[in-house]
């Protein structure tokens, strides 16, 4: 991080863990041999745990079977803002905008067609979310997933967030001015987000914006992000609980409940004895005091 003079030699040193070598170590140059062919560059995730291989940003990634690299050690964030290439390889991170696949061409064209069609879902829900997000856009790195969160490529990453956050002594300046800039990406081949489009425009826009919501929380867990308001995420899925159920959205609560009244009567039972035992304790304390 700090030698640059001897930054490619040093870089030849390190070891990951990867989508295709999980349990042994991989250095660079391994993963250089194995590329494939038109592949744009040397593609990595940076997380907390091994969890990031169940990341929906890998989903196109696999799908094309490019190998990525797995950053799951604090050190890794602040290594790889300093190693931007290896051997003439540009490191593209698997979470950020601009993710390139290969065919580009053709990749460009029909994120356009895409784009266009989810025009109005996109700007309704950027509308809906302008306080979260920077841009909400159809993602052509999902396979599986309805939703994922991308960075911007020049502000923090997740994981790295995350890390800055946990210091003691962070500076809240540079935090706020580095925070991650986040870009909704939903998936336009997906049922749920489907089901939004056709919400949108049959102008039940109440439905489509919670449903978008909630969407948008379960997608920062995905990614590795928090849920800044865990009360309304949680209010919110407790009213798709109630939907999935069956049940009224202002169905009333059910009275309160009461002892029948055989179970009444043992309980004042019991509470009487309690009480006479109470006080028989009291007593016998009052007596040790004489």
């Amino acid at each position: 991080m700090e030698d640059s003079s001897n930054k490619s030699r040093l870089a030849k040193l390190l070891r990951f863990h990867t989508s295709k070598s999980e349990d042994k170590w991989t250095s660079l140059e391994q993963y250089v041999e194995r590329m494939k062919e038109g592949q744009q560059g040397i593609y990595y995730i940076t997380g907390a745990d091994q969890t990031v291989k169940k990341s929906p940003a890998l989903e196109q990634l696999k799908a094309k079977d490019y190998e990525v690299l797995y950053l799951t050690d604090s050190v890794d964030e602040y290594c790889f803002q300093q190693l931007t290439e290896f051997d003439g390889h540009k490191m593209m991170s698997a979470t950020k905008e601009g993710l390139k696949f290969g065919d580009e061409e053709y990749q460009k064209k029909l994120e356009e067609h895409l784009s266009e069609e989810f025009k109005g879902l996109t700007t309704f829900l950027k509308d809906e979310l302008k306080e979260d997000v920077e841009k909400v856009v159809v993602s052509m790195r999902l396979v599986e997933s309805p939703a994922t969160i991308a960075t911007s490529q020049y502000g923090w990453s997740a994981n790295m967030e995350r890390i800055q956050k946990a210091q003691a002594l962070g500076n809240a300046d540079k935090q706020s001015y580095m925070q991650a800039r986040k870009t909704f990406e939903i998936n336009p081949r997906h049922p749920i987000v489907i089901k939004l489009q056709e919400l949108f425009k049959s102008d039940k826009k109440e439905s489509a914006s919670e449903m978008g919501r909630v969407l948008y929380d379960s997608a920062l867990m995905t990614s590795g992000f928090p849920v800044e308001d865990g009360v309304a995420f949680a209010t919110r899925l407790n009213k798709l609980i109630s939907n999935g159920l069956g049940i009224d959205a202002d169905a009333p609560l059910a009275p309160e409940y009461e002892l029948p009244a055989e179970e009444e009567e043992e309980a004042e039972e019991e509470k009487k004895e309690e009480t006479v035992a109470l006080d028989d304790d009291d007593a016998g304390d009052a007596k040790e005091d004489l």
